[in-house]
């Protein structure tokens, strides 16, 4: 009713109301939609291993496979066993969902640097597992 009532000046005298206000409605329900489409689901990390296995046969990126056929606390130690060099932006990137612009801000290395020392990080943590993922 807000957004009708904003909007009142739009509505011309003599046309079907009811339809003009489905209209408000309906555009408001598919923006909301789009945007929750676009925002990742929240879940605590007690569900974190149920839900990889569920969404397991979809993803096949390195990193899913890893969790996939590893431990938690396995993942976890690796990651920690990482030199820092590629931990820290792997962790930034995989873990902190943060761009590799954002990543290379923060860490004050160029872009190339930081995808370079993901992609080295990420085979790392891969050997460390000793997971195949072919």
């Amino acid at each position: 009713m807000a957004r009708a009532l904003g909007a009142a000046w739009r509505f011309t005298p003599g046309t079907n109301l009811k339809a003009w206000l489905f209209r408000i409605l309906r555009n408001l329900h598919l923006n909301r939609a789009r945007q929750a489409a676009r925002m990742p689901a929240a879940m605590s990390v007690e569900e974190l291993p149920v839900e990889l296995a569920a969404a397991g046969r979809a993803l096949r990126s390195a990193e899913h496979e890893a969790a996939l056929k590893a431990d938690l606390a396995e993942v976890v130690a690796a990651l920690r066993s990482l030199p820092a060099a590629f931990a820290i932006p792997l962790q930034l990137t995989a873990i902190e969902e943060l761009s590799y612009a954002e990543t290379a801000e923060v860490l004050g290395i160029p872009v190339g640097t930081v995808m370079s020392r993901v992609h080295r990080g990420r085979r790392l943590l891969l050997a460390r597992l000793a997971v195949d993922v072919r």
